[in-house]
């Protein structure tokens, strides 16, 4: 008797799965019963309770998205989804001039507010704050000079664009977004 409950024991334990595993560069967002816990599990081994708890892996790392002429909305191949492709920025420069942006915007979810930031805007949470950040801070920067500056002053635009960057992202309740450059 007892050898049956022990392999029924084991045999519950491997298919019920009441461990996740979280790996360096991630962090796992809590669920009970809907309700996310307010801190992101760390890396490591973490036993849940099977049908009322559920972990979701959310990636820390850098994650890049590249503003391209021709570019298709979504992920490059990687199997990490963290390179993203979108249209050209299309702006107005500050005499009315239509000017097309390529950029690229390197940024990572804030792990110490990673729950926080799930509960709030959701899992896409990129495109419901970098893509629209970086597209209105490019308009209000570049609509400042004239196109013929724009080549002459490609540093001091880019400065602009991620002191802006950097300010608005700092004014969002809880930082839920570092940006790297």
């Amino acid at each position: 008797g007892i050898v049956y409950f022990i392999i029924a024991v084991v045999l519950m334990m491997v298919l019920a799965k009441p461990f996740t595993i979280i790996e360096e560069g991630q962090r796992g967002i809590l669920s009970t019963n809907g309700k996310y816990q307010d801190q992101a599990l760390l890396p490591g081994l973490h036993f849940i309770i099977p049908v009322i708890q559920k972990v979701y892996v959310v990636d820390t790392r850098v994650h890049i998205i590249n503003y391209k002429r021709n570019a298709e909305i979504g992920s490059m191949n990687d199997e990490s989804g963290s390179i993203k492709l979108y249209p050209a920025i299309n702006v107005l420069d500050s005499r009315g001039l239509p000017i097309t942006i390529e950029l690229t915007v390197g940024y990572r979810l804030n792990p110490q507010n990673a729950a926080k930031t799930i509960a709030n805007y959701g899992f896409n949470w990129e495109d419901k704050i970098i893509n629209p950040l970086v597209r209105d801070v490019v308009r209000n920067v570049i609509g400042r000079f004239p196109a013929e500056d724009l080549p002459v002053k490609r540093n001091q635009i880019a400065t602009l664009i991620n002191t802006d960057m950097a300010t608005q992202l700092d004014k969002l309740k809880y930082q839920p977004v570092i940006l790297e450059s």
